[in-house]
């Protein structure tokens, strides 16, 4: 009978917290300029950096595979990936980060480079713009 009036108690306070609960509520969209623009490239290359290692480390084991292979002549009774060291896979690991954080850096450049040179050109239509006595600015058909 105890077991029965504390699982009624327990079920009614259970509802009645549903009751009082937080509102359902979005939160606001993000702005565009609400995050300085250098944290937006380092986290775009830290996505790039991130997202090539495991195509980078799939191929650097291959390479590797390959290279090993070869030193023995490309004996068939070679097997292929099952006999690395600790340091041969620290090695392999150490590359492919390397190669990873080219391909975060290079695109990062990239990015860098292709932002200065539409900067440049808006300052030279604004510029131009101006002299002709239109408003500054793109507007949004030729953006």
């Amino acid at each position: 009978m105890k077991n029965k009036i504390v699982s009624v108690l327990l079920i009614l306070s259970l509802m009645t917290s549903l009751l009082y609960g937080q509102e359902d509520t979005l939160p606001a969209p993000y702005k565009p300029d609400e995050f300085p623009t250098w944290t937006l490239d380092l986290r775009r290359a830290e996505i790039v950096t991130l997202g090539s290692f495991p195509i980078s480390f799939m191929l650097t084991a291959l390479v590797y595979d390959i290279v090993k292979a070869a030193e023995v002549r490309f004996d068939p009774a070679y097997p292929f990936g099952s006999n690395r060291s600790q340091d041969d896979i620290k090695t392999l690991l150490l590359v492919s980060g390397g190669i990873s954080l080219t391909i975060g850096l290079t695109d990062f450049i990239i990015h860098q480079i292709k932002r200065a040179k539409k900067n440049k050109e808006q300052r030279i239509l604004d510029e131009q713009r101006k002299n002709n006595g239109e408003p500054a600015g793109l507007t949004e058909n030729e953006s």
